[in-house]
């Protein structure tokens, strides 16, 4: 083994100093680079993309390889031939195996080496934002694999013919073939459908290349990748062996023989490929794990009493899906086979096809899964029904806009088929929250969809709208969530107060400036006024807690980026100013909290208090009239003090707010003054932190793909709390195990900080501006008015106009300036990894040259 080893590095070594002695190579290796960092900067436009990750060009690699690796593995064995050292090199005392090895490593490390030399990305992913290590890692670890496999199969190519040109277009055809499979958009899935039995089409189209570089890209490291590509790769290397012999050999029936073997080493991958096909053994190096079972599923499982059954449908034979639901479909029921692995036969799996008209389409109907709609080519299903005792519950439709939530949703799935009966949860705001449709009458002109949380609520809980006015508030109801509640009447109020007595739960979210209001109302009936407060004044003193009416909390530490300006009051808190021991906080990592308010607390003996959320100590408390002074504000901030309490909670025997007088028609001998059991109450200081707008945003990628990311985990937060009340914390350990998004933050703060160095001159010009244009306002209306002005004023008038065109003009200028520079800076960055790597490519061919020259000079 020893000599074999020595035989293959031999040659290995040999081959790739050759390459770097060939032009060829070098111009492999400037095209490659160049062509990447265009790629990846320009048509995939890495800066709209904000977004610190090396997705983009390993996106890339498979198409780039298409056409650069024929380049390379074209003169593995066309070259020898052509220069007759072929027949040479096979009689030396090296086997054709060692040869054949020995080449594709060499190879194989050139094209290392030019993956090695996109290393100025990877340091810019690192510069701009932070990027996900264990997808960079694994991004890498797929791209080598596949260049691998590529080149392994332009080695057969090369050792058909000595001709360069040939074997390369014969390698970038079977390459693509390999490419374009299942590829539904250039109809290849359609035509072989309709020559092919279905399951040979299946076959073919699991060997297709991109749904295997794709589980890679995720950051996973599956066992079925790793065969299907290291199949293929012994596959190329066995089938140029077998070539090779054939050509060294002279037996008359030594081709057929050749082509028989290869034929069987096909057979054996294909067999190989499909036997591993429902293996799903997988190394997950995504951080925080994100493709890994959690305790929380594991223990879903544990808790089941009896027996369950999966029944996952997908409509796998019809031609009309795409390989990208195909791709999708498999990673689910990986999912689901992991499940049914952890429950030792208590879960069963049932992999059900859905044809039109099967048994399998009415099963699906019957168990209520929704039909996906593909156009003019039918219709597919894509979900799940879980089977418990007497119970059937169903996730009706797998998007990938949900992939990041897909063991959420079965799970929460497992949780609700082993309850008897949903948490009751009372809901009241004043905010359209469960959404409201178009008025054109109003004045509003569109519907207003229904924010996620009630969406999610809905999914666990039963969920019951508080009406206006309400007496008694049922002891079925587990918890009252309020959000912005501005509207309560003293009878309300004194149904939660006695509520309370009772040991009830209340979640109330407050707000002195909701923003979403503010929009709602906006041009339809309640114009130019400012939002409505919520603060239970009279009502919270009961407990020792007060929400400070009128103020709002500014924050130097907290302060967010807001279109290039830093907004003291929009908040971004961090587990710093959480109490992260708490399991509200699960998963937590970033709070957007918009325009918040501020409590504070005397204690009332006998209660317990907790400070959920707070300030940083740079922070004032500010007017809400002057809430859109940001900047002033910002200033105003200069000594530090206490943090500000942005969310507290009471637990204990409350006393009643109602201890002097009772609402009418209350009987005075049932009502409490002292609660009976422990309650507790969750007050947060702000309620627009709830609104979709600032928990998730939409990705527009390169592709013209659209993807839902996750900004901030305040729907992780409102949600753990319920689970954390009603459910035990059991899905405490999934909220928030989403991919993340990975901002260019240190591209956005060099923008912050170059508009922050012109704010004073921006301020100062747009109080000229406006001064100039009332004075404009006010003598124009004049001249309408009275059709003459005196001189001075007709001066004064044209000086106004002047001042508000010199100030147009300047405040024009900064704008364009600061856009340059921005733009420069992105250029800076483009041309860094631009040119970087063929300098060094450059050098190393200026290296080689020294080196062959100072040996010719030493043998002269």
């Amino acid at each position: 083994m020893s000599s074999f080893i020595r035989s293959v590095k031999a040659i290995c070594k040999r081959e790739y100093k050759s390459y770097f002695s060939s032009s060829l190579a070098y111009v492999f290796l400037l095209a490659f680079l160049v062509t990447s960092a265009i790629f990846t900067f320009k048509i995939a436009d890495w800066y709209k993309l904000n977004e610190a990750s090396m997705r983009v060009l390993f996106d890339f690699h498979p198409y780039l390889y298409l056409f650069f690796i024929p380049a390379v593995g074209m003169r593995m064995w066309s070259e020898e031939d052509r220069v007759g050292s072929l027949e040479l090199l096979l009689t030396m005392p090296v086997t054709v195996w060692q040869a054949v090895i020995g080449k594709f490593l060499a190879a194989w490390a050139f094209l290392a080496t030019a993956l090695l030399l996109t290393f100025p990305m990877v340091i810019t992913s690192y510069y701009l934002g932070e990027p996900d290590t264990g997808r960079l890692i694994a991004g890498y670890g797929g791209s080598l694999l596949l260049g691998g496999m590529c080149l392994a199969l332009c080695g057969v190519c090369s050792s058909l013919t000595q001709n360069q040109v040939t074997s390369y277009i014969c390698s970038f055809l079977l390459m693509l073939i390999f490419m374009v499979a299942g590829m539904q958009q250039l109809g290849i899935e359609a035509i072989l459908n309709s020559v092919l039995p279905q399951d040979v089409v299946e076959t073919l189209i699991f060997f297709s290349i991109i749904p295997h570089i794709a589980s890679l890209a995720r950051g996973v490291f599956d066992l079925r990748d790793f065969i299907y590509f290291f199949s293929i790769m012994l596959f190329g290397l066995g089938s140029t062996v077998a070539i090779l012999r054939c050509r060294k050999a002279s037996h008359k029936l030594n081709q057929p023989i050749t082509a028989a073997v290869i034929a069987l080493v096909f057979v054996s991958v294909v067999i190989l490929n499909l036997t591993f096909r429902n293996v799903s053994l997988r190394i997950d190096l995504s951080e925080d794990n994100l493709y890994t079972l959690s305790d929380s599923s594991k223990n879903a499982i544990k808790k089941m009493e009896s027996p369950g059954r999966i029944r996952f449908y997908f409509s796998r034979s019809n031609p009309a899906v795409s390989m990208e639901q195909k791709a999708l479909a498999r990673r689910v029921e990986d999912l689901l086979r992991e499940y049914a692995e952890e429950s030792n036969g208590k879960l069963k799996l049932d992999v059900i096809d859905p044809q039109v008209g099967s048994p399998g389409e009415t099963s699906a109907r019957f168990d209520g899964l929704s039909e996906i709609k593909l156009g003019r080519q039918g219709k597919m299903y894509l979900g799940v029904a879980l089977s418990y005792q007497d119970k059937v519950m169903t996730i009706p439709a797998f998007t990938s806009d949900e992939e990041d939530q897909m063991e959420l949703n079965v799970t929460r799935l497992l949780y609700a088929v082993q309850k008897k009966e949903k948490p009751v949860i009372l809901f009241q705001s004043s905010l359209p929250v469960v959404g409201m449709q178009a008025d054109p009458s109003s004045g509003r002109i569109k519907d207003e969809p229904e924010w996620s949380i009630v969406t999610d609520m809905r999914i666990d809980y039963t969920l019951l709208q508080m009406p206006a006015k309400v007496r008694v508030i049922p002891d079925t109801v587990k918890m009252v969530v309020l959000v912005h509640p501005d509207t309560l009447s003293e009878e309300t109020m004194y149904a939660l107060d006695q509520y309370l007595m009772k040991g009830g739960k209340i979640l109330c979210f407050l707000d002195n400036f909701s923003l979403v209001e503010a929009k709602f109302n906006k041009g339809v009936s309640h114009k130019g006024r400012m939002s409505q407060m919520s603060s239970l004044l009279g009502f919270s003193e009961a407990w020792g807690v007060r929400y400070v009416p009128e103020e709002l909390v500014a924050d130097k530490d907290l302060k967010t980026p807001v279109k290039g300006k830093e907004n003291p009051f929009m908040l971004s808190l961090t587990p710093e100013n959480l109490k992260m021991d708490e399991p509200f906080f699960t998963n937590v990592n970033k709070l957007h909290v918009p325009y918040a308010g501020y409590l504070d607390y005397r204690p009332v003996k006998g209660l317990e208090y907790d400070i959920l959320m707070k300030s940083s100590r740079n922070n004032l408390g500010i007017k809400r009239q002057d809430a859109l002074k940001s900047r002033e504000s910002l200033h105003k901030i200069t000594d530090e003090t206490d943090p500000k309490i942005l969310a507290i909670r009471v637990k204990g025997k409350l006393k009643s707010a109602f201890q002097k007088y009772l609402p009418k028609g209350v009987i005075s001998d049932k009502h409490l003054k002292q609660g009976t059991k422990d309650a507790e109450v969750i007050l947060v200081s702000d309620a627009d932190m709830l609104h979709d707008s600032f928990q998730t945003n939409i990705q527009h990628l390169f592709d013209g793909r659209r993807e839902r990311v996750s900004i901030s985990d305040n729907t992780v937060f409102f949600l753990n709390i319920l689970d954390s009340e009603l459910n035990e914390g059991s899905l405490l350990g999934l909220r928030g195990r989403r991919y993340k998004r990975r901002n260019f933050s240190t591209v956005y703060q060099r923008q912050i900080n170059q508009y922050e160095s012109k704010l004073d001159e921006i301020e100062a010009l747009q109080l000229e501006h406006a001064q100039a244009s009332r004075t404009v306002s006010l003598l124009e209306s004049k001249m309408v008015r009275q059709l003459i002005l005196n001189d001075e004023e007709k001066q004064t008038l044209t000086q106004k106009k002047e001042d508000r065109a010199r100030t147009d003009e300047r405040l024009k200028e900064i704008e364009s300036g600061l856009k340059a520079n921005s733009i420069a800076f992105e250029k800076k960055v483009f041309y860094w990894n631009l040119y970087l790597p063929p300098v060094i490519v450059l050098l190393i061919l200026l290296f080689r040259a020294f080196l062959a020259w100072k040996c010719k000079r030493r043998a002269a």
